[in-house]
């Protein structure tokens, strides 16, 4: 079984100590949903092959987070932080979704041929940035000594579903891995996201981004 997992109203990270810090407002959740709505979902609904799409939550915004996929996504499964789903039996093979990301639909179709067994993560160093407020695409990718956060791991059962390791940098420790070299995903560029930046990349040209787009399932809003 294929499970989607994406982080959608959990509690922030302290970096300092690594421990949970304070909730988002529901004002940040609402400035998430144009990603959530017009990334994730868009290039999901393009997806052939049966998937689950999970969706982890704080308890205390479980309400708010259940309105928004009932208007994006009503297949989606609302769960609070830390429960185990109530979905199918394994094996399962747990991708692991960025809320203002997208993996490509081909991408996620590819994992119905790999017939991957326990221990085994995929993936995906190489895709692609969408700069949200040009409408720029540019090439990313990451080194091989860092773990690429667009990753798929292996789990036997229903119990560790969600498990995707504390941190996506180490997640393939002990893992045989599956790397995919064609370009898979895209990550969005925004005001709102402070870890990754355009960092003056050069853009591709308007046939490769409208290609680029398509595949993913992003509507051109710019």
């Amino acid at each position: 079984m294929i499970v989607v997992r994406t982080q959608v109203a959990e509690k922030w990270w302290r970096d300092e100590v690594r421990e949970r810090g304070t909730l988002p407002s529901e004002e940040w959740l609402a400035s998430r949903e144009p990603f959530l709505s017009r990334v994730a979902a868009a290039s999901l609904e393009k997806v052939a092959i049966p998937f689950v799409w999970v969706w982890t939550t704080a308890p205390q915004l479980r309400d708010h987070v259940v309105e928004i996929a009932s208007r994006i996504f009503p297949a989606a499964l609302v769960v609070n932080t830390g429960d185990v789903p109530d979905i199918g039996c394994g094996p399962y093979l747990t991708v692991r979704l960025d809320s203002d990301d997208a993996i490509l639909p081909s991408a996620i179709d590819a994992l119905a041929t790999m017939h991957l067994d326990r221990g085994w993560l995929v993936d995906w160093p190489r895709g692609w940035m969408l700069e949200w407020e040009t409408g720029r695409i540019a090439e990313r990718e990451w080194p091989w000594r860092r773990q690429s956060p667009f990753l798929a791991m292996t789990h036997e059962t229903r119990a560790h579903v969600l498990d995707l390791g504390p941190d996506h940098s180490v997640a393939r420790s002990g893992r045989m891995q599956r790397v995919i070299t064609a370009r898979s995903w895209i990550q969005t560029i925004h005001g709102g996201n402070v870890m990754n930046k355009w960092r003056d990349a050069e853009p591709v040209d308007a046939e490769t981004r409208r290609r680029v787009l398509s595949a993913a399932g992003i509507e051109d809003m710019w």
